[in-house]
C-alpha cells in the first residue's frame, strides 16, 4: 500500500476534523496502525486518549435469603424420623429424592472401620484406582527410576 498525495490530503483533512485514527482508517480502507504511523511521520499532533469516566451504578438490591430453605424446613421432621431408625453402624447411603419424600437410607451394616457406608456403597463412592493417564505417568516414573538404579 502506498500513500498517494490524495490519501495524505484526505488523512490531513479527516485528522483536522477530529476523527479518531480508527474512524480515519475505516474511511480510507486502512488499518488504525497504518494511520497512526503516517500521522506520526507527517508530524501531525497526536491526540491524547479520551478517557470516558463512568459514574458507578449502585449494585441491584439483593433479596434477603430465607432463614432455612423451604425444602429442608418442610422435610426436617421426615429426615429426623428416618435418622432415628438408623444405628451408628448403619449405612447412610441415600436412595430416592428428598423433594418428593421418597428418600431412604440403605441401612445395611457397616463392616469397614471408620466408614459411613456399607462395603458396596463405599466401593461406589471411594475409588482407589487411578485414572489411566495417571497410571501411565506413575509407571513411567517408576520405570525411569528403576533404570537409573540399574545404570548407576
Amino acid at each position: 500500500m502506498t500513500w498517494t498525495p490524495e490519501r495524505i490530503e484526505a488523512l490531513r483533512r479527516l485528522h483536522a476534523l477530529g476523527l479518531t485514527h480508527a474512524e480515519i482508517a475505516l474511511k480510507l480502507g486502512l488499518t488504525r496502525h497504518m494511520v497512526r504511523g503516517k500521522v506520526r511521520r507527517l508530524g501531525l499532533p497526536l491526540r491524547k486518549p479520551v478517557i470516558i469516566k463512568h459514574t458507578p451504578t449502585p449494585p441491584p438490591a439483593l433479596l434477603p435469603l430465607p432463614a432455612t430453605p423451604p425444602l429442608l424446613a418442610a422435610d426436617q421432621s421426615y429426615m429426623q424420623a428416618l435418622g432415628d431408625s438408623l444405628t451408628p453402624r448403619s449405612c447412610r447411603f441415600p436412595h430416592g429424592d428428598l423433594r418428593d419424600q421418597t428418600l431412604r437410607w440403605c441401612g445395611a451394616p457397616v463392616t469397614l472401620v471408620g466408614a459411613s457406608y456399607c462395603r458396596e456403597h463405599h466401593a461406589l463412592c471411594y475409588s482407589t484406582e487411578l485414572p489411566g493417564w495417571l497410571r501411565y505417568r506413575d509407571n513411567a516414573k517408576r520405570r525411569r527410576a528403576e533404570a537409573a538404579v540399574r545404570a548407576g
